[in-house]
C-alpha cells in the first residue's frame, strides 16, 4: 500500500499543488521556506487524526482539501455499508477536507461520495510519520529505559540469535566484529555498547551502533502504537494469499545532512529503505517477535537540502518551485518520460546534475574549459552564481546539453545552454539557447585577444600553466588543423609561441589557438578567468551569463 498521488489545497505554502510519487522512496528539493517540510507534516497530521491548526489555513476564509489516492496492492478489500472502497484497479481515492474554525477533518471516499465513519479512519494508519532516528545523546530516560525493557526480552529468549544478526550486519558494514561478539548476556555490556562512546572508535563503528539504536527506536515507536487498545495493529494490517502479515507504514526524514556527514547520511537513508523493503534481518526478526507481523509495506519521503542524500536517479526526486505568479507548484520526477536512450543518458549522467535542482537557474557548457572559466568569468562580470543560485553544469559533450536540458526544464528550472558555433546548423533554437561566435571556444577567445593585440595575456597563462614550455607540438598542430582547417597553402610546422615573429598574425593565431585547443581542462578555463579582464573576455560569453543571472533573480 502506497500514496501514488496528493493533491493539496489551501494548506500554508500551498495554495494548489498536485505531487506524484514513487511506491518506494521520495525525495522533495526546492528552495529554502517553499514548503517541503509541509507536505511532512500533513502526513503526521493525517497520522494524529488531529485536524489543521488555524495558521495551516492560507486563507482563512476556505477549507483545507487534501486528495489522495492510494494503491492497495496485496490488500484485504475494504468495504464499508456493503461497498468496496477502491476501483477495480485497487486504487484509494479519499478526500480529507476541513472547514475554518472546525476541529477536525472528515474523510471521503470519491469512488461512492460518501463520508468514511469517525472509527474507519483507522483502516489508513498506515500514514505514519516517524523521527528520523535517534543520536545516542539524544535518547530521553523514557527512551533508553524502553530501550532496557526491549532488549532484556530479546537477550532473555535469543540473545544468541540477536547476536548472530549483529555479527553478520558488523561483518557486511566494516564495523567491529569482535566488539559484538564480546558482548555477554548481560544486559547492561548491550545498553552501554549501544548508548555509550568514548568517541575513540572507529566512524564505521560509531554508524552502525547510530542505525542499531534508529532501528530499536522505530521498534519503540511502533510498539507505542500497537499498545494503544483504540487502534490495534489488527485493523489496518495487509494480509497476503499465504497468511502474512504486513504494516503500512510511511517514513518521513526531515534534514538527515543535520550533524551527518555524506557517507552516514546516504547510509541512514539506505538503513531505512531496507527496513521498508524488508532486507534488515535485524528489523525483521525484531517486528516478529514483538509486533508478531511479518514485515512493512513502506513508503520513504525525505525533505533535504543537500545532494548528498539524493539517489541518483531523477525519477525519485520532486521538486517544489515558484510559478511565474509565486505559487508553489510541484515537479514530479516520477511522471517523467523521455525515449529510452534519453532516459538511459540521464540517469548514468544524473550524479553529475543533480546539485542544479536546488538552484534558481541552470548554464550548461559543453566542456572542461568553459567549466573551469564560467564562473569566474561572471564574477568580472559583476554576477556571482552562488548569491544568485545560478548552477554551472558540464555536459561534458555537446550532444549531451540538449538531453540535459530537457530535465532540467521538466524540473522548471529556467536553464541556458551553451553550444560550440560548429555544431549550429543540427540545434535547435530558442531564447535560452547560445552560441560561440567561432567555431569553438578556444577560437573564440584567440580571435578576441588577436582584435585586442593582448597575445602576453594568453601567454601568461601557457607559461603558468605549462611551467615555461610553450611548444606546440606536431601532434597539437595536427588536431588544430583537423580543426580550424586554416589556409591550405601554408604549412604549420611544431614551434615555441615565443618564436613567432610580431607580423605574423596569421601564425600567432594558429599556433595559440592549436596549444588551448589541445590543452583543454578545469584549470586552463580557471586562469583565463583569472587573467582575462572584462573587455578581453568574448561577448558571446557574456549573453549566456547574464541571461542565466536574469533567470534566477
Amino acid at each position: 500500500m502506497h500514496i501514488v498521488s496528493m493533491e493539496i489545497e489551501n494548506y500554508r505554502t500551498f495554495r494548489h499543488v498536485r505531487m506524484v510519487f514513487d511506491s518506494t522512496q521520495n525525495y522533495l528539493v526546492g528552495s529554502h521556506n517553499i514548503g517541503k517540510t509541509n507536505f511532512l507534516k500533513i502526513l503526521e497530521t493525517l497520522h494524529e487524526k488531529t485536524g489543521f491548526d488555524a495558521d495551516d489555513f492560507r486563507d482563512k476564509d476556505k477549507p483545507i482539501r487534501v486528495f489522495i489516492a492510494l494503491q492497495m496492492e496485496h490488500r484485504r478489500q475494504l468495504v464499508i455499508n456493503g461497498k468496496p472502497l477502491d476501483d477495480a484497479d485497487g486504487l484509494l481515492r479519499l478526500e480529507v477536507s476541513q472547514e475554518p474554525g472546525a476541529e477536525t477533518f472528515t474523510m471521503r471516499n470519491l469512488e461512492h461520495h460518501e463520508v468514511l465513519p469517525e472509527d474507519w479512519k483507522q483502516s489508513v494508519r498506515y500514514l505514519t510519520h516517524l523521527p528520523t532516528g535517534m543520536q545516542r545523546n539524544e535518547l530521553s530516560d523514557a527512551a533508553r529505559a524502553d530501550l532496557r525493557d526491549i532488549l532484556g526480552q530479546f537477550i532473555a529468549e535469543e540473545g544468541e540469535r540477536l547476536r548472530s544478526i549483529l555479527h553478520d550486519m558488523a561483518k557486511h558494514s566494516g564495523a567491529d566484529v569482535a566488539a559484538v561478539d564480546r558482548l555477554s548476556d548481560s544486559l547492561d555490556t548491550w545498553v552501554d555498547y549501544l548508548t555509550e562512546s568514548d568517541g575513540s572508535e572507529r566512524d564505521a563503528d560509531d554508524t552502525f551502533r547510530m542505525l542499531m539504536l534508529t532501528g530499536f527506536q522505530m521498534l519503540r515507536e511502533l510498539m507505542m502504537l500497537n499498545d494503544d487498545p483504540r487502534e490495534p495493529f489488527r485493523d489496518y494490517l495487509i494480509v497476503d494469499d499465504k497468511g502474512r502479515k504486513y504494516l503500512p507504514l510511511i517514513i518521513g526524514i526531515d534534514e538527515p545532512e543535520i550533524h551527518q556527514h555524506p557517507y552516514r547520511q546516504r547510509t541512514l537513508i539506505e538503513f531505512y529503505r531496507g527496513i521498508l523493503a524488508n532486507e534488515s534481518p535485524l528489523m525483521c526478526e525484531l517486528f516478529q517477535r514483538f509486533l508478531g507481523i511479518d514485515g512493512l509495506e513502506g513508503q520513504l519521503f525525505i525533505v533535504t537540502n543537500s545532494t548528498d542524500c539524493l539517489i541518483d536517479d531523477y525519477r525519485y526526486i520532486l521538486r517544489l518551485y515558484r510559478d511565474e505568479t509565486g505559487e508553489v507548484r510541484a515537479a514530479n520526477g516520477a511522471e517523467f518520460s523521455f525515449e529510452p536512450g534519453v532516459e538511459k543518458h540521464l540517469i548514468m549522467h544524473f550524479p553529475e546534475v543533480k546539485e542544479a535542482l536546488f538552484a534558481r537557474s541552470v548554464l550548461i557548457v559543453e566542456g572542461e574549459t568553459e567549466y573551469g572559466a564560467f564562473a569566474g568569468f561572471a564574477k568580472t562580470f559583476g554576477y556571482h552564481f552562488d548569491f544568485l543560485g545560478v548552477c554551472l553544469v558540464n555536459a561534458r559533450g555537446e550532444s549531451s546539453i540538449v538531453k540535459i536540458a530537457q530535465l532540467f526544464e521538466r524540473f522548471h528550472l529556467g536553464t541556458v545552454s551553451l553550444y560550440d558555433r560548429d555544431v549550429r546548423m543540427k540545434t535547435p533554437r530558442g531564447e535560452n539557447i547560445f552560441f560561440t561566435d567561432e567555431i569553438c571556444l578556444e577560437l573564440d577567445i584567440v580571435e578576441h585577444i588577436s582584435r585586442k593585440n593582448k597575445w602576453e595575456v594568453l601567454y601568461q597563462v601557457v607559461h603558468e600553466l605549462a611551467e615555461g614550455d610553450d611548444f606546440v607540438y606536431k601532434d597539437m598542430v595536427k588536431r588544430a588543423v583537423s580543426k580550424w582547417k586554416p589556409d591550405p597553402k601554408r604549412m604549420f610546422q611544431s614551434r615555441k609561441l615565443k618564436s613567432i615573429g610580431g607580423r605574423d598574425e596569421e601564425g600567432r593565431r594558429f599556433y595559440y589557438f592549436a596549444w588551448f585547443y589541445s590543452n583543454k581542462g578545469v584549470l586552463v578555463g580557471r586562469l583565463l578567468a583569472q587573467y582575462l579582464d572584462e573587455d578581453l573576455i568574448p561577448p558571446a560569453f557574456r549573453y549566456p551569463i547574464e541571461r542565466a543571472a536574469e533567470l534566477a533573480k
